[in-house]
Protein backbone atom coordinates (compact mmCIF):
# COMPACT_ATOMS: atom_id res chain seq x y z
CA UNK A 1 0.00 0.00 0.00
CA UNK A 2 1.48 3.36 -0.94
CA UNK A 3 -0.89 6.30 -1.13
CA UNK A 4 0.90 8.99 -3.14
CA UNK A 5 3.42 10.29 -0.58
CA UNK A 6 2.17 8.19 2.32
CA UNK A 7 3.95 5.38 4.12
CA UNK A 8 4.85 2.20 2.29
CA UNK A 9 3.22 -0.87 3.79
CA UNK A 10 4.04 -4.34 2.60
CA UNK A 11 2.08 -7.35 3.79
CA UNK A 12 4.39 -10.36 3.54
CA UNK A 13 2.21 -13.13 4.96
CA UNK A 14 3.78 -16.15 6.63
CA UNK A 15 7.57 -16.30 6.69
CA UNK A 16 9.94 -18.96 7.94
CA UNK A 17 12.93 -16.74 8.77
CA UNK A 18 11.54 -13.65 10.52
CA UNK A 19 14.95 -12.63 11.85
CA UNK A 20 15.88 -11.64 8.30
CA UNK A 21 12.91 -9.24 8.07
CA UNK A 22 13.20 -7.33 11.34
CA UNK A 23 16.19 -5.18 10.28
CA UNK A 24 14.20 -3.94 7.26
CA UNK A 25 11.23 -2.78 9.37
CA UNK A 26 10.56 0.70 10.73
CA UNK A 27 7.62 -0.47 12.84
CA UNK A 28 6.18 -3.76 14.03
CA UNK A 29 2.37 -3.82 13.89
CA UNK A 30 0.58 -6.51 15.91
CA UNK A 31 -3.21 -6.16 15.43
CA UNK A 32 -4.33 -9.14 17.51
CA UNK A 33 -7.74 -9.06 19.17
CA UNK A 34 -7.70 -8.63 22.97
CA UNK A 35 -8.16 -11.97 24.71
CA UNK A 36 -7.10 -14.03 21.67
CA UNK A 37 -3.31 -14.14 22.00
CA UNK A 38 -1.39 -14.99 25.12
CA UNK A 39 2.10 -13.54 25.09
CA UNK A 40 3.37 -13.92 21.50
CA UNK A 41 7.08 -14.39 20.93
CA UNK A 42 6.99 -12.02 17.95
CA UNK A 43 6.64 -9.10 20.38
CA UNK A 44 9.83 -10.15 22.15
CA UNK A 45 11.60 -10.62 18.83
CA UNK A 46 10.56 -7.17 17.58
CA UNK A 47 11.54 -5.60 20.90
CA UNK A 48 14.90 -7.34 20.91
CA UNK A 49 15.52 -5.69 17.53
CA UNK A 50 14.62 -2.29 18.99
CA UNK A 51 11.54 -1.77 16.83
CA UNK A 52 8.63 0.38 17.92
CA UNK A 53 5.68 -1.94 18.47
CA UNK A 54 2.15 -0.84 17.60
CA UNK A 55 -0.55 -3.07 18.98
CA UNK A 56 -4.07 -3.06 20.28
CA UNK A 57 -4.53 -2.59 24.00
CA UNK A 58 -4.42 -6.23 25.11
CA UNK A 59 -3.48 -8.10 28.29
CA UNK A 60 0.12 -8.20 27.05
CA UNK A 61 0.63 -4.43 27.21
CA UNK A 62 0.95 -4.09 31.02
CA UNK A 63 3.12 -7.20 31.17
CA UNK A 64 5.56 -5.96 28.54
CA UNK A 65 5.56 -2.20 29.19
CA UNK A 66 7.82 -2.20 32.31
CA UNK A 67 10.55 -3.88 30.27
CA UNK A 68 10.13 -2.19 26.90
CA UNK A 69 9.01 1.41 26.57
CA UNK A 70 8.85 1.45 22.77
CA UNK A 71 5.35 0.02 22.84
CA UNK A 72 2.28 1.94 21.68
CA UNK A 73 -1.17 0.57 22.49
CA UNK A 74 -3.64 2.10 20.07
CA UNK A 75 -7.15 3.04 21.09
CA UNK A 76 -10.14 1.15 19.70
CA UNK A 77 -11.35 4.13 17.69
CA UNK A 78 -7.93 5.57 16.87
CA UNK A 79 -6.96 6.11 13.25
CA UNK A 80 -4.30 3.60 12.18
CA UNK A 81 -2.17 6.22 10.43
CA UNK A 82 -2.22 8.42 13.53
CA UNK A 83 -1.28 5.46 15.73
CA UNK A 84 1.59 4.55 13.38
CA UNK A 85 2.91 8.13 13.55
CA UNK A 86 2.75 8.04 17.36
CA UNK A 87 4.55 4.70 17.54
CA UNK A 88 7.27 5.86 15.14
CA UNK A 89 7.91 8.90 17.37
CA UNK A 90 8.61 6.78 20.46
CA UNK A 91 12.17 7.29 21.72
CA UNK A 92 14.70 4.49 21.55
CA UNK A 93 14.25 1.93 24.30
CA UNK A 94 16.76 0.21 26.53
CA UNK A 95 16.54 -3.34 25.23
CA UNK A 96 18.57 -4.81 28.08
CA UNK A 97 15.63 -4.81 30.52
CA UNK A 98 13.57 -6.75 27.96
CA UNK A 99 16.37 -9.23 27.36
CA UNK A 100 17.05 -9.68 31.07
CA UNK A 101 13.40 -10.40 31.88
CA UNK A 102 12.48 -12.57 28.89
CA UNK A 103 15.71 -14.31 27.91
CA UNK A 104 15.71 -18.10 27.74
CA UNK A 105 17.98 -18.14 30.80
CA UNK A 106 15.60 -15.96 32.84
CA UNK A 107 12.57 -18.03 31.86
CA UNK A 108 14.42 -21.29 32.60
CA UNK A 109 15.48 -19.94 36.02
CA UNK A 110 11.92 -18.94 36.92
CA UNK A 111 10.57 -22.28 35.71
CA UNK A 112 13.15 -24.11 37.82
CA UNK A 113 12.26 -21.99 40.86
CA UNK A 114 8.56 -22.73 40.38
CA UNK A 115 9.10 -26.49 40.06
CA UNK A 116 11.47 -26.50 43.05
CA UNK A 117 8.90 -24.66 45.13
CA UNK A 118 6.17 -27.11 44.11
CA UNK A 119 8.45 -30.09 44.80
CA UNK A 120 9.14 -28.76 48.30
CA UNK A 121 5.42 -28.81 49.10
CA UNK A 122 4.38 -25.28 48.21
CA UNK A 123 1.23 -24.86 46.21
CA UNK A 124 0.90 -22.65 43.15
CA UNK A 125 -0.91 -20.13 45.33
CA UNK A 126 1.97 -20.08 47.88
CA UNK A 127 4.47 -19.52 45.12
CA UNK A 128 2.56 -16.71 43.41
CA UNK A 129 1.81 -14.95 46.72
CA UNK A 130 5.46 -14.88 47.75
CA UNK A 131 7.14 -14.09 44.43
Amino acid sequence: INADNGPKIRLVGGITTPEKFYPALDLFFFPSEPGVEGFPNVLLEAGACGLPILMRNTETVPELMPYYSRLYAMGEEQDLGEAMDEALRLPRADREALRAEFSLEAMARRTHEAYSALASGKTCRDFSDNN
